[in-house]
Order: structure tokens, then C-alpha cells, then sequence
């Protein structure tokens, strides 16, 4: 019993959390559950209260009494608070049995795991999968300062790592030379050709302009040429009156015109 530990309300907050990643509310909480299990021993206080020699007359023992002039003239208090200690190997094994934690263990950092040298070998590859990239989707082969960072992301996830210098003076070599544009060349980007249209077929003759009436004339004039024998003048003398316009002339010479043109195209 000598032996044992016994630790403050704080101090039993303080071990929760750093068990577990919980704000100071939520520890606070947890101690206050591990005390009220009754799991937890609180240390026996002595039934005497120790004072100072001066000493406090009628002191009053009822909880929250008020006893005046409990204090020296430079402001100590004549009687001493007991604090209220618990076991701290209750504690922590009532806290080591307690599943239903939802804090997250307080985990420490780990470091990122460290990049390797890589060999001459392995750059070269990471260059080449750059420029066969470019060309693969028509980009801009990168130039030398954009290659650093390319190749630095690609030997990255393979726990490798190569300075800017290192990759430059690689890519300076004369197998990728031709690989990207010279000093003042400028990126012209080929587009996809789409493929030719088909040729259309030529654009038919359209038939000369007529009123909208000489249609049904010259079918039927068409007809009194071919079943009457008439000639395209006395075929479009007839027709004439019926025809829009304004002189009989005009009508006469413009449809045996038209009857004359269609029955030429007919016969071809």
C-alpha cells in the first residue's frame, strides 16, 4: 500500500489522452465513468484537517461552509485542501478493459520511406516513356527543363530519385536529340485529316423559269404535237389564251420555247 501510486483527476485525463486522440471534454468524461464504476480506489483522507500553528477558530467541517479568516496576511491558506488522489493501477486496468473507446489510438508519425539513387539505366527509360508520350497523343515534345519534373514523378512511385542536373545532362545526349525541337523551332500541332467526302454527283439542269401555270401547257402541247401532229408554233398558238402574261405574242413564243425544250429532252 506504501508502494503505491496514487494520481490526481488531471494527471488520470492526461494518461487518456494520450491513449487515445479525444478532446479534453471527451477524456474528462472517460475518467469520470472509471471513477463512478467504482473500480477505481480513491485514497483514504485522514479524519484531521492539518492547519498551520496559528490555526482558524470555530472552523466549520460541513461541506461548503464558509470559515472566515482562513488565510495569513500575505494571502496562504491556514487550512490546507486535501486533494483527491486515485490508484493508478485501477486505473489503467479498468482503462485497458474498456472496448467501447471510440478515440483513435494516438499513433505516431511515421517518416516518409526514403528515395533510392537510381542508375543511368532507369532514367533513360523514364525519358524515352516522355517523348514516345508526346508523340503517342501529339504533344509538345518536352524540352529539358521540362523533363525534370516528368522523370521525377515517374521514378517517384518506384522509391527512386535523380537531381534536375542528373536528368538534364542524360537528356542531353544525342539519341534524344531529335527527339525534341531545336532552339527556335516552334510546335505546330498536326491535327487528325478527316477523311474526304465522297464526290457528289453533278448538279442536274434546272429548267429555265416560267410561270407557274406553263407546266400544265406544256404537257399538254407535248401531247398535240405527238397525237395531232402539230407543229410547236400551232401547238403554242393554241395553248396562248390559256397561258399568264401579258401579249398573246409573248405567250405564244414563250411556250413553244418550252414545248420545243421539253420534247428534246424526252427524246434524249
Amino acid at each position: 500500500m506504501a508502494d503505491e501510486r496514487w494520481i490526481s483527476f488531471p494527471q488520470m485525463v492526461g494518461i487518456v489522452r494520450s491513449r487515445y486522440s479525444m478532446s479534453i471534454g471527451r477524456a474528462e468524461k472517460v475518467v469520470k465513468d472509471a471513477i463512478a464504476s467504482g473500480e477505481v480506489r480513491r485514497r483514504p483522507e485522514p479524519r484531521s484537517l492539518l492547519v498551520y500553528d496559528d490555526g482558524a477558530l470555530d472552523m466549520n467541517l460541513r461541506p461548503g461552509a464558509i470559515n472566515k479568516g482562513g488565510v495569513t496576511p500575505d494571502g496562504k491558506l491556514l487550512v490546507q485542501p486535501l486533494r483527491r488522489l486515485y490508484s493508478e493501477d485501477d486505473f489503467l486496468d479498468w482503462l485497458s478493459r474498456q472496448t467501447s473507446l471510440q478515440g483513435k489510438p494516438a499513433t505516431k508519425q511515421t517518416k516518409p520511406a526514403e528515395l533510392k539513387p537510381v542508375s543511368e539505366v532507369i532514367i533513360k527509360d523514364a525519358i524515352t516513356k516522355a517523348y514516345a508520350d508526346a508523340e503517342r497523343t501529339k504533344a509538345k515534345p518536352p524540352n529539358l527543363n521540362e523533363l525534370v519534373k516528368l522523370v521525377q514523378s515517374a521514378l517517384k512511385p518506384l522509391s527512386y530519385k535523380a537531381s534536375g542536373p542528373q536528368i538534364q545532362e542524360i537528356a542531353s545526349a544525342e539519341e534524344f536529340a531529335n527527339r525534341r525541337l531545336k532552339t527556335g523551332e516552334r510546335f505546330t500541332r498536326s491535327l487528325p485529316s478527316e477523311p474526304s467526302a465522297p464526290p457528289q454527283p453533278p448538279l442536274a439542269r434546272q429548267p429555265k423559269r416560267r410561270h407557274p401555270g406553263d407546266v400544265p401547257l406544256i404537257e399538254e402541247g407535248k401531247k398535240l404535237v405527238r397525237e395531232e401532229g402539230l407543229s410547236y408554233r400551232e401547238a403554242a398558238r393554241r395553248l396562248a389564251p390559256k397561258a399568264e402574261g401579258s401579249s398573246l405574242d409573248q405567250k405564244e413564243g414563250r411556250l413553244r420555247k418550252l414545248i420545243a425544250e421539253a420534247n428534246k429532252a424526252n427524246k434524249n
